[in-house]
């Protein structure tokens, strides 16, 4: 659903698969402190475990724009 809402929007970003990437997992819990994806990344910003309604308030917040 993420993915959709950000693709909707206009939004560019990366994919990591951290089912199939152990290592990138590992970052994920370093990073976010959880293991539940999704986890989003921006800069020095996170929003770990979230949906489409989070998501939008966290990209209002921050000004996080297309």
């Amino acid at each position: 659903m993420a993915e959709d809402y950000l693709q909707a929007k206009g939004y560019r970003y990366d994919v990591i698969d951290v089912l199939s990437n152990a290592q990138a997992m590992d970052e994920m819990v370093r990073l976010s402190g959880q293991r539940r994806a999704p986890t989003l990344t921006v800069g020095e910003l996170m929003l770990p475990d979230f949906g489409p309604d989070e998501l939008a308030v966290f990209l209002k917040k921050h000004s996080i724009t297309p």
